[in-house]
């Protein structure tokens, strides 16, 4: 086991949010929509199973898209004191157009129009939530792709500085 005795208090901070505040998001997150799925003709007010069915489709969505905020805000709360790289912009970039496809595809789906095949929309739903499921893990496990240490820019403005110009 680590000494905690002599941690930054920013560290400490980063651990108990880390270890504590963000499982116990994740898992009211979930436990919150597992919730209104099950009780989602009571929450509509109807007993059309498609309209249901459809609620029920959607609560996965939103608990995906807060989950990505989750995970952002852990990401965040340990790489404060630090700088985003340019591969974060286009991270950022993939993410929201993923998000907005999605909605897109959920919307159309919610709205379900005699034009549109239902089929495509909700494997299209299926395979864009898939991404972004994709994304929010990547986020999580490899922050060391996008985020520059401040140690790091001092050591590569330091060895500018004493170059030996001959």
């Amino acid at each position: 086991m680590e000494n905690n005795l002599n941690q930054d208090p920013k560290s400490k901070i980063y651990d108990f949010s880390h270890h504590w505040i963000i499982p116990v998001l994740h898992a009211t997150l979930w436990g919150s929509a597992l919730y209104v799925a099950q009780k989602a003709g009571h929450v509509l007010g109807s007993t059309d199973d498609e309209k249901i069915a459809l609620f029920q489709f959607g609560t996965i969505f939103v608990v995906l898209f807060l989950e990505i905020l989750i995970v952002m805000f852990d990401v965040y709360i340990e790489q404060r004191a630090n700088y985003f790289a340019p591969k974060f912009l286009i991270f950022i970039v993939v993410l929201l157009a993923t998000l907005i496809i999605t909605a897109v595809y959920t919307i159309l789906a919610i709205i379900g129009t005699k034009n549109i095949n239902m089929t495509n929309v909700l494997f299209g739903i299926m395979i864009f939530s898939s991404v972004l499921k994709l994304l929010e893990v990547l986020l999580q496990n490899n922050s060391w792709w996008y985020v520059v240490k401040a140690s790091d820019i001092i050591e590569a403005n330091d060895s500018y500085t004493r170059r030996d110009l001959q």
